[in-house]
């Protein structure tokens, strides 16, 4: 310890006495180093606390190599992705019921002490939850601060959305964008939470037209995937990649006649197709203009309609900004 108190000493005389700005960069260095040891306690009496409770109630017991490495990584991170991760993962084994509520809350201290400036009291971190749940994060895994990670998300969702478009254009196809996301730029909303995908409604009769050129034209570096055989009810049959990018596009189906319906497929028993028509008489379709591209698109209203009754925490998020949109026009 002497030694290293010595070559601290040694390193500040070598500064001028003027040199304030070295002086600061010093100093806010050390800080930061006594800033992460004092983390890295708090977190390993929260982790080892937590993980007694666990251990005592469950026969597959986390080892003690597993808590060090989730310390570790922890503590590499700032002090809001820290605790952004440690809510998500403890509610989670709230829900997975793992823990107890008065297991957490006979320890809440514990966690509140590792960011005490932003975290007074549970209703804080009741709030937090629900915010990262409202923008979709709640399903990610933090691994670095939730700005970076909406920045990559959104710069994923551009990316895709351009290339397609283009891709649109060269198909001549029968299609309208719907659903949450792209509604955000033709508000022109900032992208505020988190996005898996982009929707499209696709005329079921160029279903094989795009599903052919993309099988034959691998340069395009879009690919068609299957999804029959996992899809969940009212969810995708097919989707498109763009590259190794994370966001996909989404398809529904629809056919025209008179009106408009949704056309579903489903793999019942013996591996049967089942297919269901329902009429979708209430979404709009209008042409929309963006970045001098003209689209389609399900009108907002209809959107918003759509989301409006929603339970779900994103679609009250997004039927919030419609609604400011719509008081604004």
């Amino acid at each position: 310890m002497e030694e290293k108190t010595w070559n601290l000493q040694k390193q500040t005389e070598n500064f001028s006495v003027n040199n304030n700005y070295n002086w600061e960069i010093l100093t806010a260095l050390n800080n930061k180093n006594n800033m992460n040891e004092e983390t890295k306690q708090k977190l390993q009496k929260l982790i080892n606390t937590l993980t007694k409770i666990y251990n005592e109630k469950n026969t597959q017991k986390i080892s003690e190599s597993q808590v060090n490495e989730i310390i570790e990584n922890l503590s590499k991170l700032d002090k809001e992705t820290i605790m952004d991760s440690l809510i998500l993962k403890i509610i989670k084994r709230i829900n997975g019921w793992e823990l107890t509520h008065n297991e957490v809350l006979s320890n809440i201290e514990l966690l509140l002490n590792i960011d005490p400036e932003n975290y007074k009291n549970v209703n804080d971190i009741i709030n937090r939850y629900n915010y990262l749940k409202e923008i979709w994060l709640d399903k990610v895994p933090i691994t670095k601060n939730t700005n970076e990670i909406l920045k990559e998300n959104h710069n994923n969702v551009i990316e895709v959305f351009d290339n397609f478009n283009k891709l649109i254009e060269e198909l001549s196809i029968d299609y309208f964008y719907t659903w949450g996301l792209v509604w955000y730029f033709w508000t022109n909303t900032k992208l505020e939470r988190y996005h898996w995908d982009i929707d499209i409604y696709l005329n079921v009769d160029d279903l094989e037209k795009v599903k052919t050129f993309l099988q034959e034209n691998k340069n395009s570096w879009f690919k068609f995937i299957d999804n029959l055989k996992n899809k969940w009810e009212h969810w995708h049959e097919y989707m498109i990649q763009y590259w190794d990018n994370p966001i996909l596009i989404g398809l529904f189906l629809f056919k025209k006649s008179d009106k408009i319906s949704r056309v579903e497929y489903d793999l019942k028993k013996n591996w049967r197709i089942i297919e269901t028509e329902s009429p979708m008489d209430s979404t709009e379709i209008e042409d929309w203009k963006f970045n001098n591209t003209s689209y389609k698109r399900q009108s907002l209203k209809s959107i918003y309609d759509s989301k409006k009754d929603s339970s779900r925490p994103k679609d009250k998020h997004d039927v919030k900004i419609l609604e400011e949109y719509f008081s604004k026009e």
